[in-house]
């Protein structure tokens, strides 16, 4: 056995983020051999069990919505994949990461305590959705504390495992292996970043070419992710972050996201040529996906 210490550069300039979300319990099972369900839905004696949602969705649809608007938006955006739910991101893209992160913590707190100073309605409309079945999970209803309380919504924050990590204590073939997934790991990622520039650069080129409508979201998408290559363009396990992505989010910079969005409008040469530079960036990108 072998105890492996070397530097761990992707560590120190790297780290994973994510954020876990609890909610109270949606739904509960209700046994349909009783009489109650039998005359509500005709099923048969062999039928198993019906499954009651215990609220009306769109009385906490606000709640989720930050989470999903969080996660889809901004988490995607400035980290790339490394488990579900969870993300690896430069240091120095985790001031903005933090940024995000916080604006939509105060949001989801501020819903939830709407939804609570609404908990007497919701627990209303509850019961009407449920109708005679609400007496067979009334008790399953929390008290008005415990159902906001039962909402959380709290980033998580841990350090990049590596290969060389001091609390490994492995052969030398199994360090090896695990190097190994974590080279690949960073591949796939660097091809996760150049895909999403791929999109957005590609899409703006059709828009450029065949759109009648060029809508400011064009190029702001665009915009999007090149600022947020700090973040993305995670360093490897020597250090090195990859030139080429920091390279063509300048070409990007300089070729299309110069050019404002009223000036295509209404100059069919300058909408040409971009649309030109945006389908070269495009198959640039391309060799990288």
């Amino acid at each position: 056995m072998v105890r492996k210490q070397t530097k761990n550069h992707i560590r120190k300039v790297a780290q994973l983020v994510g954020a876990t979300k609890s909610i109270p319990m949606m739904q509960k099972d209700v046994p349909v051999a009783s009489a109650l369900v039998h005359d509500k839905f005709e099923a048969m004696d062999s039928a198993g069990s019906y499954r009651v949602k215990l609220y009306v969705k769109s009385d906490i649809r606000s709640i989720l919505g930050v989470y999903e608007k969080w996660y889809d938006h901004d988490h995607r955006l400035l980290t790339r994949t490394w488990e579900h739910g969870v993300g690896v991101i430069a240091k120095a893209g985790m001031a903005e990461w933090e940024r995000r992160f916080t604006a939509a913590k105060i949001k989801w707190d501020d819903e939830v305590h709407r939804a609570g100073d609404r908990y007497d309605e919701i627990i209303a409309n509850a019961k009407r959705q449920n109708a005679k079945l609400f007496k067979e999970v009334q008790n399953f209803y929390p008290s008005q504390e415990d159902f906001v309380g039962a909402f959380s919504f709290e980033k998580k924050i841990r350090p990049i495992p590596v290969a060389d990590d001091l609390r490994l204590t492995l052969p030398d073939n199994e360090v090896e292996l695990i190097r190994e997934e974590l080279r690949k790991q960073h591949a796939d990622g660097l091809k996760e970043v150049y895909g999403k520039l791929h999109k957005h650069v590609s899409h703006a080129r059709k828009a450029f070419t065949v759109g009648k409508r060029l809508s400011p979201s064009i190029l702001d998408n665009c915009a999007d992710i090149v600022a947020a290559l700090d973040a993305l363009n995670i360093p490897d396990g020597d250090g090195n972050v990859d030139a080429n992505l920091e390279k063509l989010g300048t070409e990007i910079t300089e070729r299309i996201l110069s050019v404002d969005i009223d000036d295509l409008k209404q100059d069919k040469k300058l909408k040409s040529a971009t649309a030109k530079a945006a389908a070269d960036l495009e198959d640039k990108l391309k060799g990288y996906c």
